[in-house]
């Protein structure tokens, strides 16, 4: 097929990408792209087209997908990796995304870790924000002050957050955020309660704040509470309590989840923020 595709023999579709046009077979098209296989197997008005004007695509990239279509290989390099990334994404090239993911993977180091992990939310890219993560995670503070990718970190990456606690008379319900660009401290809303010890997790651009040892009870009692921190309306919301208290554990973020896990209990719980429900996984 890469022959005839040279000698434009039986070539029934041209691809334009920017100044260039590229005639390829629909079977091939179909067969390595699941976009030009919705494309020609429904009734859109480009399944009966002699040609396809690619708009979001340059042709450089262009021409790098045609060839890939027709023999698998492709050379993924640091200046074309990103629009590789965005094509494969749009044309729902999995494997070639993929290859790019892990291509960036090994690229990434302390220098372009931030616009990578950036990257990776945008293009939910597991691993690469795994590798990102992990790397910006081992930077010293002055490290990451002085790159000159600070200015792309979010809200999640650019605040400390001290919350709740005890003060050696009582436990407090207080929020305090540290800037990590400025080094200066600021005071959101309390809590609705006063927490000791509670798990404090960012998932979805969200402050969620779980457990901990109640400051009003007495003796103090391990909480089941969910709290929800709106950055905007700058107020807490509470949600769905967890099924089971946990005490000494702890709580991280995976994907768009919450997980609670060991402890005491030995807990394994899966929290939804999207739905706020929550799930036992053992």
């Amino acid at each position: 097929f890469l022959q005839m595709r040279e000698a434009e023999e039986l070539t029934d579709v041209t691809l334009v990408f920017g100044d260039r046009r590229l005639p390829c077979h629909k079977v091939i098209l179909a067969g390595m792209c699941e976009y030009f296989h919705r494309m020609f197997l429904t009734d859109m008005m480009e399944c009966y087209s002699k040609e396809i004007v690619m708009k979001d695509i340059n042709a450089s990239t262009g021409v790098l997908l045609v060839d890939y279509f027709y023999t698998q290989k492709i050379d993924i390099t640091t200046n074309n990796a990103q629009d590789l990334l965005e094509a494969s994404d749009m044309l729902l090239i999995d494997t070639l995304k993929h290859n790019v993911e892990e291509f960036l993977c090994n690229q990434a180091d302390k220098s372009n870790c931030i616009s990578l992990l950036n990257l990776a939310q945008f293009y939910d890219l597991k691993l690469l924000l795994k590798e990102t993560e992990s790397i910006l995670h081992d930077l010293q503070v002055n490290d990451l002050i002085d790159t000159e990718e600070v200015h792309l970190l979010s809200e999640k990456h650019l605040h400390v957050y001290v919350i709740g606690g005890n003060d050696g008379q009582s436990v407090l319900k207080s929020v305090d955020a540290l800037d990590m660009w400025t080094l200066e401290w600021s005071s959101l809303p309390h809590m609705p309660q006063p927490l000791q010890c509670p798990y404090v997790v960012f998932v979805s651009n969200k402050l969620f704040v779980l457990g901990g040892l109640h400051g009003c009870m007495d003796p103090m009692e391990w909480s089941e509470d969910v709290y929800e921190y709106d950055s905007t309306s700058k107020t807490w919301h509470k949600r769905t309590p967890m099924p089971e208290q946990c005490p000494d554990g702890a709580a991280v973020a995976l994907g768009d989840q919450i997980y609670v896990v060991g402890g005491s209990n030995r807990s394994c719980m899966e929290y939804n923020p999207h739905m706020d429900s929550w799930l036992h996984l053992q």
